[in-house]
């Protein structure tokens, strides 16, 4: 790691055997003169950013669910004639 800094993101487990989501940050430690003495390492617990952006994609399928089903072309009726319509009302 010669220059900036390593991040990803995976599955850690705390010191009292439970897992969580992490993002961990790695980075290099340098004096003055540019000599590497070591690495800064910074893991954070994103658990419940995961769990929201797990939810928010479940909320978009359902949508996108609901609108699929929602936007099905149906004959209509009318006194005089039959018509194609698009609908988006439920039945």
């Amino acid at each position: 790691m010669r220059e900036g800094k390593y991040q990803t993101e995976g599955w850690r487990v705390r010191h009292g055997g439970s897992r969580f989501w992490s993002s961990v940050t790695i980075s290099p430690l340098r004096e003055p003169s540019g000599r590497l003495v070591g690495f800064a390492k910074v893991t954070r617990d994103v658990t419940e950013r995961r769990e929201q952006q797990a939810a928010l994609e479940q909320a978009r399928e359902a949508l996108a669910r609901s609108q699929k089903f929602f936007s099905r072309p149906v004959m209509r009726a009318t006194p005089s004639f039959i018509t194609g319509a698009w609908t988006r009302t439920s039945r």
